[in-house]
């Protein structure tokens, strides 16, 4: 961390696998920015934070940190002295209020941006929304359709921004009718704009009018699964849960990015046998919570379980109604106690004479 520590030595502790040494290496004044720009590519979350803080940072790299998950890191980028306008723009529709008001009350804040957002509907500050009746001031104030479906393509706030407001065209709303935050779509669902066509085809995948729920589905119409698959997340889940899905549809869903729509369709009956193995294998606890109530589950998802990180999905395995006999010998010496201490009362039981107690998740 010695500001006169020399560059070569510094790009070297700078790949030590030591967390502490490389934590140094961001806080030395003398880091350059491609250095810095390196470390940020660490998924280190404490050592991202103090490059978040670097004085030397290049945009690029300042760019890069601003899409991390973690909102306080994102607050420190809004203000970092090197942001700039595009990137403070950006920022400004953070879904986190503390990074817009740190972008808020930076005095290089483009006054053009800021009046912009005033006119769809937010405070000055950016931390929170006008009364809808101002939401559309002067008519020579008011952003067009083409600027709230800009809006709309933005961060959180955009999005919340443009679906209160009056103005948004139809074709914007569409998608916010099936965001995957349920403000959003209560918001969309609300709004006059939004085409009929898009409620009804909710409506018929199984969606509450206001979209915080699930109603009983209808009959899906010849089409109904594409629109529903390229209309949004909360579309997909809907589909993902309807009785008319077909394999195909769940196929396709059950990779899909949507860690939700997944768990639905792990519990579908016609969930392909490739999915099902899959999922087995899924990165969510919930979706692979969910494929192991299946009862239908076949030897190859059983054995993936088993072999499960989690404990309780591996003790889901071994009191499953479809284990193979003899798989509590699997589990005699596991890492966990009470994963054994089943492993041993099964083996004293003997074989199972009808289905098993059902295993709740933690």
């Amino acid at each position: 961390g010695h500001w006169a520590c020399p560059p070569e030595v510094r790009a070297r502790l700078a790949r030590d696998p030591d967390r502490a040494v490389r934590a140094a290496v961001a806080r030395n004044p003398a880091a350059e920015p491609g250095l810095l720009a390196a470390l940020a590519d660490h998924d280190d979350p404490d050592l991202r934070r103090r490059l978040a803080a670097h004085p030397n940072l290049d945009a690029a790299t300042l760019a890069a940190l601003a899409d991390d998950p973690d909102a306080n890191l994102r607050a420190a980028v809004a203000g970092h002295r090197a942001a700039d306008a595009t990137l403070l723009a950006r920022l400004a529709l953070d879904g986190a209020g503390a990074v817009r008001a740190r972008v808020a009350a930076r005095v290089d804040f483009p006054p053009a941006v800021r009046a912009a957002l005033v006119a769809a509907g937010a405070t000055a500050d950016l931390t929170g929304f006008a009364p809808e009746t101002n939401a559309a001031d002067a008519d020579d104030k008011a952003p067009d359709a083409a600027a709230l479906d800009r809006l709309a393509r933005g961060g959180h706030y955009g999005r919340l921004l443009a679906a209160r407001h009056p103005g948004t065209g139809p074709d914007t709303l569409a998608p916010l009718a099936a965001a995957a935050d349920p403000e959003l779509r209560r918001l969309a669902l609300a709004h006059p704009r939004l085409p009929e066509a898009v409620r009804a085809l909710l409506r018929r995948a199984g969606s509450a009018p206001d979209g915080q729920g699930f109603d009983p589905p209808g009959p899906l119409e010849p089409g109904d699964p594409a629109r529903l698959t390229a209309l949004g997340p909360w579309a997909a889940r809907l589909l993902a849960r309807h009785p008319d899905a077909g394999s195909d549809d769940l196929a396709s869903l059950a990779a899909g990015p949507d860690p939700a729509a997944r768990r639905a369709a792990a519990g579908h009956p016609r969930l392909p046998a490739a999915a099902r193995a899959a999922l087995a294998r899924d990165a969510s606890p919930d979706v692979r919570w969910a494929l192991a109530r299946r009862d239908d589950l076949g030897p190859a998802e059983l054995d993936t379980l088993a072999g499960d990180p989690l404990p309780a999905l591996r003790l889901a395995a071994l009191h499953h109604p479809r284990a193979p006999a003899g798989v509590a010998a699997r589990f005699r010496f596991d890492m966990d106690e009470d994963v054994r201490a089943a492993a041993r009362a099964a083996s004293d039981r003997g074989p199972a004479t009808g289905p098993a107690a059902p295993v709740t998740p933690p």
